[in-house]
């Protein structure tokens, strides 16, 4: 007979909070650098302003989320803010 159990912890985060980009990482199967930029574009930050605080290029940025929408199968960055909204993954 198998077995299983879940922990689900519950906390108080800041509205404002970035969700956690490993935790996006292991659900989504998107790289590090993917869901980091989903983190921050999901917050409603432009391509252009997470790029400037990852310190790559717009254009990449752009390329990422890209790819992000395609592994999480949206295609609007407002889509991603809802989704990772409803996740709260933090």
């Amino acid at each position: 007979m198998k077995l299983s159990a879940t922990l689900v912890l519950a906390t108080e985060w800041p509205p404002d909070a970035e969700p956690d980009p490993a935790i996006l990482r292991d659900l989504f199967g998107l790289t590090l650098g993917e869901a980091r930029v989903a983190s921050i574009v999901g917050q409603g930050v432009s391509p252009r302003e997470a790029a400037a605080r990852l310190g790559i290029a717009e254009e990449s940025a752009r390329t990422v989320l890209k790819r992000v929408f395609s592994k999480t199968g949206i295609s609007q960055q407002s889509k991603l803010s809802a989704l990772l909204a409803r996740l709260a993954v933090r």
